[in-house]
């Protein structure tokens, strides 16, 4: 940036290049101040040397009088200063130099004293300004010595050849809000001289400094941190956010009182207060944060932003295994152990198959079901219901092909049990009055069956599924009725479906069991896994809402769950976070990605130390990895 200092010292240097080519002779016009004699380095009259006046403390670079030493070593100006008090710089042609500070003008005699031309030394240093501003709007300035320099990008100067002496350091600038600011500073002969950094006065409202972003990855938050304001009035402050894909565009995100810290609470969902959404666990992204103080001034600038690299805590690590893939039979569904076997359920439009394999690679048919036994595995076995028919009710709906569709009223449930060789069965005798079937739901340690009652829906033309009473078993034999009214609750958000042209289609919100008991609820803003011994319903629960527990972590939607004695394997299958993901049963806030072998994969599970998935037409598996 020019200065008009600039251009004056431009133009003096133009003068005295001309009077260096001229010979030195007094004229009518010139007059001698003093007897004083002004030497050079070699104790003859510094003859020739160049002669300014500045008045003392000034920031004008204009000489107030200029002249030359004659052959006498006398100072000869063209003018005398008016009165006042003025100092007196000297500097020959090899670079020595001299000042003379405080001289006293009573307007027809400047006050001189005789000394010697000396080695010059330098002054360097920097000047401070407030982040919002560049250090070019800035100078510095020796005051009545006629010498000023810009500063460089970093606020940093250098003045070379300054005589020595006692000068006083001007920091200057034209920009609003600033005010002049001065040090005082003794230049050497043959020495630099650090004058360290000047901080210019502001009188606005300071930015925030010190503002530090830092990532927390298994709290899954960015904590922000800034140093206090200097200066009064402070209010509290405003806290702005942007993105890595956008990071000039911020967004206000809280105001803080009392406090230099804010925690900003990511990948949960909002209405469990978090601030990206939560069901993005492939969120990969750099956060830009920007403080701003707020006083009763009104608000300061923005600071200058920090950013942190921010990751779902689902993507904590990725792990590459080595996957055996086998062929499967076509249109596997629901993956499983059954025995010492591994087993899986195809479903099809008339019945569905159960196929096992002792090694994961050679298949068999093992049994039929009826279209609507709807299997389930539990401890090593599988588990299906058959009902015992009391009457045959008139038209439930029909389908958009219009087939008719009728169900039976039942006074039991038979419960069979299928453990791969012999099959078992026990009976319950319902307690409604319009029980339609039974329905099972795999909870950890036990199996829950409810009395389910066929319902329609006029509006929509809509069979759906209600459920009444509640049944369980901790062994599969031996079966009691709920005590709890709220205990079936759980089993009810498992199992509830409804039914429309002849396709099952699981509810938004779903719960699964772990051998832990681990619980995903999955709503419109995310899916919170928590881990307890107790089935009950936390009293006031509502959908989208966390039970009350031990909360582990936050999770996408599920597509499959499953897990055993130390480890946790869920895959998603949504739109925003596809994927497979692990997790030490210990530590269940540390997902980590698994490589996915297909892109189509559509259940997942765990058996004989291995993790197992398929994509319907090919078996994957890999050995579980011993830590994180």
């Amino acid at each position: 940036m020019k200065h008009s200092p600039l251009g004056a010292a431009l133009l003096l240097s133009l003068f005295w290049g001309c009077d260096q080519s001229e010979k030195i002779s007094g004229t009518n016009d010139e007059t001698t101040t003093s007897v004083a004699t002004i030497f050079g380095a070699d104790g003859k009259p510094a003859a020739g040397a160049r002669v300014q006046v500045y008045a003392a403390r000034d920031t004008h670079t204009t000489a107030q009088a200029s002249g030359l030493v004659d052959v006498n070593g006398h100072v000869v100006l063209a003018s005398i200063p008016a009165k006042g008090w003025y100092n007196l710089v000297v500097r020959d042609g090899s670079g020595r130099a001299l000042l003379e500070d405080s001289l006293l003008s009573d307007g027809n005699r400047l006050t001189i004293f005789s000394d010697t031309l000396r080695r010059t030394g330098k002054l360097v240093g920097r000047i401070h300004v407030q982040p919002q501003d560049l250090p070019s709007i800035a100078w510095v300035q020796l005051l009545g010595a006629g010498r000023y320099v810009n500063l460089d990008d970093s606020g940093r100067f250098t003045l070379d050849s300054v005589p020595t002496g006692k000068y006083t350091v001007a920091g200057l600038t034209r920009a609003p809000l600033y005010t002049p600011t001065f040090r005082e500073v003794r230049i050497f002969a043959d020495s630099t001289v650090d004058l360290g950094t000047l901080n210019l006065i502001y009188t606005g409202i300071p930015m925030v400094t010190g503002i530090h972003a830092r990532w927390d990855s298994v709290q899954a938050t960015a904590t922000v941190t800034w140093d206090s304001v200097a200066t009064s009035g402070v209010l509290g402050y405003s806290i702005y956010r942007g993105s890595g894909s956008n990071p000039g565009a911020m967004s206000f995100v809280a105001y803080v009182t009392d406090t230099r810290k804010w925690i900003d609470t990511l990948f949960r969902g909002r209405i469990y207060g978090g601030s990206l959404g939560g069901i993005y666990d492939s969120v990969e992204d750099h956060l830009f944060y920007r403080v701003v103080a707020v006083t009763n001034k009104g608000d300061g600038p923005t600071s200058l932003p920090d950013s942190v690299q921010v990751r779902s805590p689902i993507l904590t690590s990725a792990w590459s295994p080595n996957w055996n893939s086998a062929p499967l039979p076509i249109g596997v569904g629901a993956i499983d152990s059954l025995g010492s076997s591994l087993a899986v359920l195809l479903y099809n439009d008339t019945a569905t198959e159960l196929w096992t394999s002792p090694d994961g690679r050679n298949w068999s048919l093992l049994k039929n079901f009826s279209r609507f036994a709807d299997p389930v595995f539990w401890k090593g076995s599988i588990w299906w219901t058959t009902n015992h028919e009391t009457k045959i009710m008139d038209t439930l709906f029909t389908n958009w092909y219009n087939d008719v569709y009728a169900v039976s009223l039942i006074d039991s449930v038979v419960i069979h049990r299928f453990d791969g060789s012999k099959v078992d069965s026990v009976r319950i005798q319902v307690k409604g009055d319009s029980v339609t079937s039974g329905t099972l739901a795999p909870m950890g340690n036990a199996l829950a069956m409810l009395e389910t009652q066929a319902r329609y829906n006029q509006a929509s033309d809509m069979g759906y599924s209600d459920f009444g009473i509640a049944w369980s078993t901790s062994n599969g034999s031996s079966w009691s009725q709920s005590t709890d009214p709220e205990s079936a609750w759980w089993v009810r958000m498992n199992r509830s479906r409804y039914y429309s042209n002849n396709l099952w289609n699981i509810a938004q919100i779903s719960v699964t069991f772990g051998p832990k008991f681990p619980v995903f609820l999955y709503g419109s803003d995310s899916t919170a896994l928590w881990t307890s011994p107790n089935l009950l319903k936390p009293t006031g629960l509502e959908v989208g809402q966390y039970p009350s527990g031990a909360i582990a972590t936050v999770l996408p939607a599920i597509s499959a769950l499953t897990g055993f004695d130390s480890t946790l394997v869920f895959l998603s299958r949504n739109n925003f976070s596809p994927g497979l993901r692990w997790a030490p049963l210990a530590i269940p806030t540390q997902w980590h990605e698994i490589q996915k072998p297909s892109p189509n994969l559509q259940a997942v599970q765990i058996w004989r130390g291995q993790i197992l998935t398929h994509d319907g037409k090919t078996l994957w598996m890999a050995p579980i990895p011993l830590h994180p």
